[in-house]
């Protein structure tokens, strides 16, 4: 019985070593600047980058671990799921947040998604059945990612944000800098968004040469735009086949004009046709209510014109910065 008593209390004291793995060492961190304030356009799409940060961080932690020991990597609070690949909530309604870890300094992936993206629950892994030493560098990369419709408000975070574990010690962690970001959506909205222009009747004897115009007829394309915005515009549409500057092509077909083209003007310059024009504007107030000034007017492409009706239809992209 003394015998049979022995071996099970040296059974126990086996088990309790293997149970007393760790890790020891010294972590490190970066440091993660975002704007202090950050502009959204209004109608960017989902999916797009907000803000980038790059990849941050230039030190590694030195952790020396027991076999089969504990490690994890992920954010250090909970956090809820946003639309996108490893983004999540940032308590601002439409922008989410995404973060990378590398832990290699020497090289970085390009997208951040090729690395390891932060997550809750953190990731759990088991290290090697061997005693090791292990120096995970703090590179983080974040993103603001746009999740849906943007609602202006504070992002607040809690620092840090995510971590790297060794056991027990925290191996490596990033903070930031600036805590709050303040989200602006920023943009423009056509208040007209079917504009019919109306031209007036022509004769075939009222033109000239071929390059010769009558009819002109002024009209706006009517915008409200926030504080701030940039606007340029892009007009669309298919272009006569004789390359005269702004001049959209006569629809074809039964009863249809030929011979001529509708040329667009904004002021007394002909528009580039499917191309982004020069900034013709900067609003200095929200809801600011601007008008870009046209003009559209018969343009004889042909010597010869045959009457009928003239109808061209273009459309109107904003750009705006």
């Amino acid at each position: 019985m003394l015998r049979t008593l022995c071996r099970i209390l040296l059974w126990a004291l086996l088990t309790s070593g293997t149970a007393g793995a760790a890790c020891t060492g010294t972590g490190v961190s970066s440091t993660m600047s975002l704007p202090a304030s950050l502009t959204v356009a209004r109608d960017l799409p989902n999916g797009s980058v907000l803000f980038d940060t790059g990849w941050v961080g230039s030190a590694s932690a030195y952790i020396e671990c027991d076999p089969l020991e504990t490690w994890s990597y992920g954010y250090a609070m909970p956090m809820m799921p946003a639309a996108g690949a490893g983004v999540y909530e940032t308590g601002v309604p439409g922008v989410g947040i995404r973060t990378g870890w590398s832990n290699t300094l020497s090289v970085q992936p390009a997208d951040i998604t090729q690395a390891m993206v932060q997550s809750w629950p953190r990731v759990q892994q088991t290290l090697p059945n061997l005693r090791g030493v292990y120096l995970p560098p703090a590179l983080y990369r974040v993103q603001l990612i746009k999740t849906g419709p943007i609602t202006p408000g504070v992002i607040a975070f809690q620092n840090p944000t995510a971590t790297s574990m060794y056991g027990t010690v925290v191996a490596t962690s990033t903070n930031f800098t600036s805590t709050q970001v303040n989200i602006r959506t920023a943009g423009c909205r056509v208040t007209n968004n079917n504009i019919i222009v109306t031209l007036p009747t022509a004769s075939l004897q009222s033109f000239g040469g071929v390059g010769s115009t009558q009819g002109a007829t002024p009209f706006g394309i009517p915008l409200v735009c926030d504080a701030g915005i940039s606007i340029a515009y892009e007009l669309d549409g298919t272009a006569d086949p004789s390359n005269a500057p702004g001049v959209l092509a006569n629809q074809a077909g039964s009863g249809m004009a030929t011979g001529v083209g509708v040329q667009v003007l904004q002021g007394k310059v002909p528009v580039t046709l499917n191309g982004v024009s020069s900034p013709y504007v900067l609003t200095t107030s929200d809801n600011e209510a601007v008008s870009i000034p046209m003009t559209a007017r018969y343009f004889k492409t042909s010597p010869v014109v045959t009457s009928g009706r003239v109808s061209a239809i273009a459309t109107l992209n904003m750009n705006y910065q």
